[in-house]
């Protein structure tokens, strides 16, 4: 296990990032960094809260006035311009917008068209909300552990001067957060995991990096720069994820991340290409996969054509939207296209197919035996003890699209139930870490507390 000191100082190139809109940010405590989130974002010149807990200012932030103070019971209306803030942050202090809970303050902020509801949060406070709701209290020590690491590397590594309203937002295009409500309902577990590491941060060359973690990862992560272009610092490099099979073991929802099987109709295939981007394929005539330049496997393009036209997915995001799938882990059987089912060659001649009566094969994903030279006929087959069975000769008109994959989500850097088999096994956190991200593979690789750097 590595050490980590526990001298702490302002980050002010972090704390920039608050006063980018030329308002004034919450004040913060020597050993803090904030972290701005977006909670949602509509039309409107404000919005309403409630204060749980602790008491609170509300602060015109262009006048820089505090116009009110409020507490625990009252219901505040925030107007554009204005910020939510606490009086004392070494207090608890607690607020409710749209039917959730959050600790820190509240920005209100538009642009001409949007407004932002934005929490503005102490970073280890931020991870309370996080750590349970990504992965759930009730995991391993170590697979949380693991979990508040990555998840404050992400945080800090996105807060940034040039993001002009907000740093990440609530959802899965950034880290789910849940607030204080989910800080609850994670309870010792999740504020335990948060603290015993406080401040750890995965860095390259003493920065804190970007690390995304994903569901499962199928057995294999995917390299960074695979599923997004872009010039990171730090391209993190696939590695085998062999733990991500033992997620069944527990839980039943765990073995659907690794494994799936999804089975789409001509029609359905028409019908994803029309939802996708509008385009009218027609009749649907086949689909065509690749898997260059993956280093896991993964498919980076899909074409699917049809008698009127087709329809190209050439990324990880746009491939997941267009088929609907956990991953672009997977391979494809068209069973309205099957490739030829095979000959006999005789020592003298080589015996076509069609040369036999008619003959029917059934998919093991699929419940109808299909007619693969026309015609009809029964055949038999014996199964694995010598017993005799009649495969029913029905034939179908509709093509059966088979999706058999393995994962869920991007696949990038931390398997998050590879993590929780890992801890299962005896793994530390800092082991998890350094498997998933390659720290012992590259000396400007580490460990660091964000609040040396």
């Amino acid at each position: 296990m590595r050490s980590f000191p526990i001298k702490r100082f302002i980050s002010i190139l972090l704390l920039v990032a608050l006063f980018v809109t030329c308002t004034a940010a919450p004040a913060a405590a020597d050993d803090s960094i904030y972290i701005r989130v977006l909670l949602s974002r509509g039309t409107g010149s404000g919005f309403s809260a409630k204060i749980i807990e602790g008491e609170y200012e509300l602060i015109d932030e262009e006048e820089d006035e505090v116009l009110d103070e409020y507490g625990p019971g009252d219901t505040i209306y925030i107007n554009s311009g204005c910020i939510l803030q606490e009086v004392d942050e070494d207090e608890d202090n607690i607020f409710s917008y749209a039917g959730t809970q959050y600790r820190g303050s509240l920005r209100a902020i538009s642009n001409d068209a949007t407004l932002y509801a934005v929490n503005v949060i102490d970073l280890e406070q931020y991870l309370y909300g996080v750590v349970g709701k990504e992965m759930g209290a009730s995991h391993p020590e170590e697979a949380l552990k693991a979990q508040a690491v990555v998840a404050r590397s992400y945080g800090a590594a996105h807060i940034s001067g040039s993001n002009k309203y907000y740093d990440v937002d609530k959802g899965t295009n950034s880290q789910v957060y849940g607030g204080y409500t989910a800080e609850r309902e994670g309870g010792d577990a999740v504020i335990d995991a948060v603290d015993d590491t406080y401040g750890e941060v995965v860095t390259y060359k003493d920065k804190v990096i970007s690390t995304p973690f994903c569901s499962n990862a199928g057995g294999h992560t995917e390299t960074m720069s695979v599923v997004w272009s872009g010039s990171a610092a730090y391209d993190i490099p696939a590695v085998e994820s062999p733990y991500d099979e033992e997620a069944g073991n527990y839980s039943e929802y765990g073995a659907t991340t690794y494994q799936w099987v999804v089975e789409y109709t001509a029609d359905e295939m028409e019908e994803l290409c029309d939802e996708y981007d509008g385009t009218n394929i027609g009749t649907y005539k086949s689909i065509k996969v690749s898997t260059s330049g993956s280093d896991s496997g993964r498919v980076t393009r899909v074409v699917i054509k049809g008698s009127k036209g087709s329809v190209t997915a050439d990324t990880q995001t746009k491939i997941r939207s267009l088929l609907g799938l956990k991953s672009t882990l997977f391979t494809v059987q068209d069973i309205g296209n099957p490739a030829p089912a095979g000959y006999v060659r005789s020592v003298t001649q080589t015996i076509s197919i069609s040369d036999f009566v008619p003959l029917f094969v059934r998919s093991a994903y699929y419940s109808v035996a299909k007619a693969i030279n026309g015609g009809s006929g029964t055949v038999y087959a014996v199964d694995a003890f010598g017993e005799v069975n009649k495969l029913v000769s029905t034939s179908s008109d509709s093509d059966v699209v088979v999706f058999s994959g393995k994962g869920y989500g991007h696949g990038v850097g931390l398997s998050q139930w590879g993590a929780i088999c890992m801890a299962h096994d005896g793994y530390d956190y800092d082991e998890i870490i350094a498997h998933y991200f390659s720290l012992d593979e590259d000396d400007d690789l580490d460990l660091q507390e964000i609040y040396d750097l």
